[in-house]
């Protein structure tokens, strides 16, 4: 069977707060009307004297026509021919400079010299035979014995000598004492040092 939910109760409800209403102030009187004096005539000024009749305009002749010479035909831009790219000039050859010319030998000029005058020469004279001069014979000092020359004994150097045999290895020392299980060191004194 349906059962209705339970009524929930809702407290009252708030009261929404209104403000006191602002007392109006009271409007003030209105001023009195001031009565203006009357306008002052606006000045207006006397009327213009009709203008005089203007004279008629002189009519100049119609122009001369100027010559003008006709418009220039304007020719589209001309198309470039083609020209193949410029190839680079060869390098020039390097200039050889030429050695001096090689002067040209020129004898020198003959001088003419006068006819030689004759040398003057003796009569020859008689060669007697030479006059025999006996030699001085001067005596001899004896020699100092010669010295011999001192001449370094020739050294050979000797071969090295081939490395010894290696030293064969000594047997090892005894020991100085034998432990004895009863008498400790044995022997008591030691027969070696």
């Amino acid at each position: 069977v349906y059962k209705p939910p339970p009524k929930i109760e809702h407290p009252p409800p708030v009261p929404v707060y209104k403000p006191p209403p602002i007392p109006k102030k009271p409007c003030p009187p209105k001023p009195p009307k001031i009565e203006l004096p009357p306008p002052v005539p606006i000045y207006k000024p006397p009327p213009k004297k009709p203008c005089p009749p203007k004279p008629p305009k002189k009519v100049d002749p119609p122009p001369v026509p100027v010559h003008k010479p006709p418009p220039k035909i304007v020719l589209p831009p001309p198309v470039p021919i083609y020209k193949p790219p410029k190839k680079p000039c060869p390098p020039k050859p390097p200039k050889i400079e030429l050695p001096p010319p090689v002067p040209i030998y020129k004898p020198p000029p003959k001088i003419e010299l006068p006819p030689p005058v004759p040398i003057y020469k003796p009569p020859p004279k008689i060669e007697h035979p030479p006059i025999y001069i006996p030699p001085i014979v001067i005596p001899k000092k004896p020699c100092p014995p010669p010295v011999p020359i001192y001449k370094p004994p020739v050294v050979i150097p000797k071969k090295p000598c081939p490395p010894l045999p290696p030293l064969p290895k000594f047997p090892p020392l005894p020991p100085k004492y034998i432990h004895h299980p009863k008498f400790g060191k044995w022997p008591p004194l030691p027969t070696h040092p």
